[in-house]
């Protein structure tokens, strides 16, 4: 199969501008008759440094732009643009137009790629020299890309301009990325040696010199960054590079809220690089935030309400070295939060809670946190991190009447005055788990959880009247000797069958009464990205409402 890079410009900054440079009406010229320049391309007989077709060619590309240099006094700017003629690319020998109208000048001595209409210091010709500048940056990406320098000397016979071969003086580097999630930014290759910078070359020595530092070099200029915008699936990146041997490589992935999507070291095993190499590095398919793991141990963690609800102590983060991420998770206005480290409040980001108003916009975000900086970012939930970045309390129940295995990563709600110490809540992606803590008293006890699965207000609900509620059960401790869920008829709603598969355990101790609960997701019709709330009450006869509700947001 036929394979080819398509030469294409860089895209202008928006920021920027060219100054058309006027004729001199004294400059000389053949009067009445517009010039064009005819450009190839060198085709090596060796293209790369890896296996590839022996059909690969190079090509110009829709758009592409080379720079004339006319050595000609009366010209302020010597370095002018010609477009290639007509919208097709894909050729190995164009028509470059002068952009700015009829070019009749008849002192154009070199002609060199890209040219880039980027203010003085890039690329550029002056006095037989071509003066390229292989930048840190390269915006506008698009697949494919070549911008690899090249330079060429313009030559006369009689009074017709020569065509133009341009001649290779750098290299280039390429990567085959697949499985790109959408909303890749950027592309970053760092190298153990010099690859950015300011360099030259002879036009007269153009197709035997490579490009040579202009000037002392400098280790920190190692990394080149091509941003793209929009990118998904697979995606050939070119990297410019000037002449180097035996490069060790590394690659990292960026999205657009800067997070690290992927990256890898990749030895150029014992290539060089040279003057119109281009050297070819194995096709990487990859796993997006592959790296990220969810930290149970809450080194750094969510602290704060969502969507109105009670305060959530401790909710685990994503991480990835120095990104701290939960995604997903739905504001509403006056909700605020901090990413507090290990549980405490000794160091707490930000300094004052950070809290959603009308002006700053609530609905569903992403939170990210950078630990060596304590920025925090809280951008749209419009980018799609995976499942696991959309919170769900890692708490692992056992079931086993100890309650050693809840932690704080659970949401809480205590009422003193009913006899409850702690009510706590959390889930997986198959249960709903319940903790309760409340003062024992002597002979049957009950305890009722109430369900409002579509959220809506029940406050000032009793027992007796649980109108707007979805789903209600109660639990029946028996004195120290078994602590069982008993949905009878009259205690559960719609039937005791939506009941079925719960598990309880619990302590009846001398002071406390301690009780654990797993009811599975199906019996009450819980999906991913539900908001429920639960409420817990004390016996019929004896206590009122004892919690405030406990609101969950089902992420998985």
């Amino acid at each position: 199969m036929k394979k080819a890079f398509y030469l294409v410009a860089v895209a202008t900054l928006s920021f920027f501008s060219c100054q058309k440079q006027e004729l001199d009406p004294n400059a000389k010229g053949e009067a009445g008759k517009t010039v064009s320049f005819k450009a190839s391309i060198e085709q090596l007989a060796s293209t790369t440094k890896a296996t590839i077709d022996d059909s690969y060619d190079l090509v110009w590309g829709k758009k592409d732009s080379i720079g004339i240099y006319v050595n000609d006094p009366s010209w302020t700017d010597k370095n002018q643009p010609f477009l290639l003629r007509g919208d097709a690319g894909g050729v190995k020998s164009g028509d470059f137009d002068w952009k700015w109208g009829e070019f009749t000048n008849t002192n154009a001595t070199a002609a060199f790629y890209p040219w880039e209409a980027l203010g003085s210091g890039y690329n550029n010709v002056w006095d037989g020299v071509a003066y390229f500048k292989l930048r840190e940056a390269y915006w506008s990406y698009s697949s494919g890309k070549m911008l690899t320098p090249m330079v060429a000397p313009v030559t006369r016979t009689g009074d017709t301009y020569d065509p133009i071969e341009f001649k290779h003086a750098g290299g280039a580097v390429k990567l085959t990325l697949n499985n790109l999630p959408s909303g890749t930014y950027k592309v970053k290759m760092a190298a153990d040696k010099q690859i950015t910078g300011d360099y030259h070359v002879s036009v007269a020595a153009a197709g035997t010199d490579a490009l040579a530092l202009d000037g002392s070099g400098d280790t920190d200029k190692n990394n080149i960054t091509l941003n793209t915008w929009k990118s998904s699936g697979a995606f050939d990146w070119i990297f410019p590079v000037p002449a180097i041997s035996k490069p060790k490589l590394q690659f990292e992935v960026k999205d657009n809220n800067g997070v690290v999507v992927w990256s890898v070291n990749l030895k150029a095993q014992s290539n060089d690089i040279g003057r119109g190499d281009i050297l070819v590095l194995p096709e990487q398919t990859i796993t997006p935030y592959g790296k990220f793991v969810q930290d149970d141990a809450c080194e750094w963690s969510f602290s704060g309400n969502i969507n109105g609800g009670a305060w959530q102590d401790n909710v685990p983060m994503m991480k990835d070295g120095k990104y701290w991420i939960l995604a997903g998770c739905t504001f509403a206005v006056g909700d605020k939060f901090k990413i507090r480290k290990n549980k405490t409040w000794d160091e707490a980001y930000p300094s004052s809670d950070w809290e959603f108003t009308a002006g700053t916009g609530a609905g569903a975000k992403d939170i990210i946190f950078n630990s060596e900086t304590h920025d925090i970012q809280v951008v749209d939930h419009s980018f799609p991190y995976p499942e696991s970045f959309i919170p769900s309390p890692a708490v692992a129940i056992t079931i086993d009447g100890t309650m050693s295995d809840w932690d704080a990563c659970t949401t809480e709600s205590t009422n003193t005055s009913n006899n409850y110490r702690v009510f706590k809540a959390t889930y997986d992606k198959d249960y709903i788990y319940l903790y309760t803590k409340r003062v024992t008293v002597s002979g049957q006890r009950y305890i009722y959880y109430d369900f409002d699965t579509d959220n809506k207000s029940t406050t000032g609900v009793s027992e007796g009247s649980r109108s707007g509620l979805e789903a209600y059960m109660a639990l029946v401790l028996y004195d120290g000797t078994s602590i069982v869920a008993s949905p009878g008829a009259d205690e559960s709603y719609p039937n005791s069958s939506v009941y079925s598969g719960v598990v309880c355990a619990g302590v009846y101790a001398s002071d406390f009464t301690e009780t654990e609960v797993s009811i599975p997701r199906s019996n009450l019709g819980i999906n991913k990205g539900d908001t429920i709330k639960i409420y817990s009450w004390g016996n019929k006869s004896a206590d009122g409402v004892a919690s405030h509700p406990i609101t969950l947001h089902i992420g998985n």
